[in-house]
């Protein structure tokens, strides 16, 4: 949700378009959520790059996710390009991460905080 320009933003870019596409969409405070959700998906992606805090990274990504099922995707069906088959993948698997945590080359591993 956070990185792309939404169709109908007339335009605009950054945290307005996608305020405005979660406006559209029904989400309360659709520009702090804007913001909320490119965070989330910034730093939390990159977390999971790293292997850093990477449940803490997975359980935010999972409900961001939640959300986007929730609010997109459940009404465009079960397949692509607007249904959940691709989100229910990512929740998955940020489900998986955050049940048994990071992998023997993440940076949590490396620091010793394998059971954050």
């Amino acid at each position: 949700m956070g990185s792309h320009d939404p169709a109908g933003s007339g335009g605009r870019r950054g945290f307005s378009a996608l305020a405005g596409f979660l406006g559209q969409v029904g989400l309360p405070l659709p520009l702090l959520a804007a913001v909320i959700v490119t965070l989330v998906e910034l730093l939390g992606g990159s977390a999971l790059v790293l292997g850093l805090w990477t449940r803490w990274a997975a359980m935010l990504l999972a409900i961001d996710i939640l959300v986007a099922i929730f609010a997109v995707h459940l009404k465009g069906g079960f397949f692509v390009p607007d249904g959940i088959e691709v989100v229910l993948t990512l929740i998955a698997a940020d489900i998986a991460l955050a049940l048994v945590g990071p992998g023997n080359a993440a940076v949590d591993t490396l620091l010793g905080r394998r059971a954050d």
